[in-house]
């Protein structure tokens, strides 16, 4: 019985990702690391309705996509609609949303990715996710013709 308390415990106090879906951000509950965001391409300007955030929660990263919620003092907020949890990344780097299909021009691509210093795309990806609007949930996509920008080339 003791075990049993402790293990609750210790669960109360961790922040789990399932948790998350239908949470409006901003703001980011405690214990949740925002790393970066991004609006979906390919929609209207005028109406902008889906983005999506890679989280650190616990050591673990995740994708969320996310629904434009509402805009209240020029602030947009939006409902998170679906949480993916990414695999490990080991060694290599996540490229988030930063990544595109040379062969189909899809874009908004996060990927796992090695690559050289002085190349502007890195193409050894390992695995790859993107968002899809029309069934609301993040997607294993296939990893071929997949090259991700390397943002720091050329600096």
């Amino acid at each position: 019985m003791k075990y049993i308390a402790i293990l609750l415990l210790l669960l109360s106090n961790s922040v789990l990702a399932d948790d998350h879906a239908g949470l409006v951000i901003p703001p980011f509950p405690s214990g949740i690391e925002n790393i970066g965001a991004a609006l979906i391409s390919n929609q209207n300007i005028n109406d902008i309705k889906w983005s999506q955030n890679l989280v650190r929660i616990n050591n673990v990263y995740y994708l969320w996509l996310n629904r434009f919620e509402s805009r209240k003092n020029k602030k947009a907020y939006f409902k998170v609609t679906h949480t993916f949890q990414l695999p490990d990344p080991d060694n290599l780097n996540i490229y988030f949303a930063t990544c595109k299909n040379q062969k189909t021009n899809e874009v908004d691509i996060t990927a796992f990715a090695t690559g050289q210093a002085d190349k502007e795309w890195h193409t050894n990806i390992t695995s790859a996710w993107k968002p899809n609007i029309k069934t609301g949930k993040i997607e294993a996509v296939t990893i071929n013709n997949i090259i991700c920008l390397n943002e720091s080339y050329g600096l």
